[in-house]
């Protein structure tokens, strides 16, 4: 098994280090050992292939009467 950086998992999912180490964190890539994050391209490929909505979420429309 091939253990990746962040640096490198960032780069092969186009996403900037400290957005794959917050994923870490979460829980959603990898997981964290100590201080370090430990990231296997089988959790490259799973991440990859989860749906995830793009964008900023609508704000909430008031009804005014």
């Amino acid at each position: 098994m091939k253990y990746l950086t962040t640096a490198k998992a960032a780069v092969l999912l186009g996403i900037s280090a400290s957005l794959v180490r917050r994923y870490g964190r979460q829980g959603r890539l990898g997981w964290k050992v100590g201080r370090d994050h430990v990231i296997t391209l089988d959790d490259i490929a799973r991440f990859q292939a989860t749906p995830r909505k793009v964008g900023r979420p609508p704000k909430a429309r008031e009804v005014r009467p």
